[in-house]
């Protein structure tokens, strides 16, 4: 059973100058690990990187804060959580075939929010176009 569902489109140009940045600017929003990953491409590249994770975050975000409202365990948390949150506790990265995973950090989450997690499942797409990168999120009850 879908959970929640997110996405976002991001313009690419908004990204231009965020190959610039310093680590510890852009640390703010993607791992250590991301920013590994990107230091191969070409500048382009870079770009749409940029602009495709970062909607992928905000996808995420999205699909798990309805999630969390969606089996009405907003109620129960002692904190809530916000965007910079998640992007500190989630890292985007290439799976098998390329395709796109969303790794996170339960243990932070479960100890930001002061619950027990359920095991869910996200699927993750992203799709890039001359001027635009996109991304969906589903958050999805695991089969037993």
């Amino acid at each position: 059973m879908i959970l929640g569902i997110g996405v976002d489109i991001t313009q690419n140009s908004r990204f231009i100058s965020w190959p610039e940045y310093d680590n510890q600017r852009l640390q703010h929003i993607f791992s250590e690990q991301e920013l590994e990953a990107v230091k191969i491409l070409d500048s382009q590249q870079k770009i749409q990187f940029f602009a495709s994770r970062f909607a992928a975050k905000e996808a995420f975000f999205k699909a798990f804060s309805s999630a969390l409202v969606r089996l009405k365990i907003h109620e129960q948390t002692q904190h809530g959580f916000d965007f910079l949150f998640a992007c500190k506790h989630i890292i985007i990265k290439q799976g098998t075939f390329d395709i796109p995973q969303v790794i996170i950090d339960i243990a932070a989450f479960e100890n930001k929010l002061g619950i027990k997690i359920t095991e869910f499942q996200t699927d993750l797409t992203i799709s890039h176009e001359k001027d635009y990168s996109v991304a969906v999120v589903t958050i999805s009850q695991q089969a037993l």
